[in-house]
């Protein structure tokens, strides 16, 4: 019989070699095939958490903007009117720019601005509501829109509840529709007693609402400042040329007075709308 073939030896262990380095390179491809699945569920698991996130976070910033947003229309209310009144001022006092402004109705139209402004913030929740944030709703009544406070008083039970108690009880639904569109996140209801009562859900206003309220009202209470140097610069456009000669029967002595007190107007106004704008911001920043 023949004999049986043999390898060598050094070609028994290159086979060998070569056999188990394919072995490994098949078992690590299989190992990562068993492990791409896993990686793929825990990549799609961390998007997720990603995307809800940043749902959560988009909405927390709606809220916040909703906040801000009721802030500034609160703040708005009127301003076309004053900005209204304080042109028709002004023309008449350009119309008759011959002689000097009176410092007394200087102060009369400056404070008009700061009162307006003080009105304004009642219309923003501070650390605790109150019922004047109200005083900026309208309601359809007896075919007019009548204010809020007219035709209701509100009291608020807890810092997160309020009720309007109608005085006529067939203006309740009136005054909740009223209240859920003019003021943002409220959602009242009618009670079915029939004594015209609206239960209205106040939410809790978190840090980072006040603070994005605060900012506002800072940006409101610079808009505030420059309508009272606007006042100002337009009366004494006309005191200037009383200091330079240039209005008849005005001695630059009287004109040197009119300055004095017109700027001593306008630090005094400014005072107490800062005053104003310092004590609302520390209301809604406390709590």
């Amino acid at each position: 019989m023949d004999a049986p073939l043999l390898c060598k030896p050094t070609n028994q262990i290159r086979f060998m070699s070569n056999h188990s380095a394919k072995m490994g390179q098949h078992l690590d491809r299989l190992d990562d095939q068993a492990h791409e699945q896993s990686r793929k569920e825990a990549q799609e698991r961390r998007q997720k958490k990603k995307d809800r996130k940043l749902v959560k976070k988009g909405k927390k910033d709606d809220v916040i903007a909703d906040h801000v947003k009721a802030s500034s229309t609160a703040l708005q209310k009127n301003d076309d009117d004053m900005d209204r009144e304080d042109d028709d001022e002004e023309t008449e006092e350009e119309a008759d720019g011959s002689v000097l402004p009176d410092p007394a109705q200087t102060r009369k139209r400056m404070n008009d601005i700061v009162n307006q402004f003080v009105d304004s913030l009642r219309g923003i929740r501070g650390s605790e509501p109150s019922a004047d944030l109200f005083d900026t709703v309208t309601v359809n009544a007896y075919g007019a829109n009548v204010p809020l406070n007219s035709i209701a008083q509100v009291t608020i039970s807890s810092p997160t509840l309020a009720y309007a108690n109608c005085f006529d009880p067939s203006l309740a639904k009136n005054v909740a529709t009223a209240i859920r569109n003019q003021m943002v996140n409220l959602n009242p209801s009618v009670d079915d007693d029939g004594r015209g009562q609206v239960k209205i859900p106040l939410p809790r206003v978190s840090l980072e609402t006040r603070q994005a309220t605060a900012q506002q009202l800072r940006k409101r209470t610079e808009q505030y400042r420059a309508k009272i140097r606007g006042v100002r610069r337009s009366t004494l456009n006309v005191v200037k040329k009383g200091l330079a000669g240039k209005l008849e029967h005005v001695s630059k002595d009287d004109a040197f007075r009119v300055q004095q007190e017109i700027e001593s107007v306008t630090e005094d106004c400014i005072k107490k709308l800062n005053e104003a704008a310092d004590k609302k911001e520390n209301d809604v920043m406390t709590g």
